[in-house]
């Protein structure tokens, strides 16, 4: 299933009319760039748009009979408990906790490229030879990479929480 969806495109994918899903978006369906992200918008809906109100002998104000806005209102509730499931089981993340991840995996990186300078000039000063000091720095900024490649996002918390308690321990002292 495609990931973002142009507005006609979430329109076909939901069996409702473009104009339905600009007006959903107006009442604060998700975007992102022009696109419509299907998973979240289709949670959005299920959460924030009631049923269809039926109006006379099973017909509703838009048409349709009792059966399919009930069938409409049973495939929502269906999606939206997939969806809730998918979350629990760790299919499907909040959009926030995954920024947060990648902004500290990029803190990391960044943190860990700009010592490299600092570790680097001591070794280089009285090196002349141009291949060698490349051959540094190359290892270097491998190391660099290769630990970003291992990075864990616990291994953040961690980190955090044992420099927390290491200057605890020098405050006390």
């Amino acid at each position: 299933m495609k990931k973002l969806a142009t507005k006609s495109e979430f329109a076909r994918l939901t069996g409702r009319k473009p104009s339905q899903i600009t007006n959903f978006i107006e009442r604060g369906m998700p975007m992102r760039g022009g696109k419509i992200p299907v998973v979240e918008a289709r949670r959005w809906i299920a959460e924030n748009i009631s049923p269809r109100t039926t109006r006379g002998a099973g017909r509703s104000k838009h048409g349709r009979g009792k059966v399919a806005e009930e069938r409409e209102v049973l495939r929502q509730r269906a999606e939206r408990l997939r969806l809730e499931n998918a979350e629990r089981r760790g299919e499907l993340v909040n959009a926030a906790d995954v920024f947060h991840e990648y902004s500290c995996m990029i803190a990391n990186c960044r943190s860990r490229l700009l010592l490299l300078p600092g570790q680097l000039a001591p070794i280089l000063a009285s090196v002349s030879d141009v291949f060698e000091i490349q051959e540094t720095i190359r290892k270097a900024v491998y190391e660099a990479l290769t630990e970003l490649a291992r990075y864990q996002p616990q291994d953040d918390a961690k980190k955090k929480t044992e420099d927390t308690a290491h200057a605890e321990k020098h405050q006390r002292q």
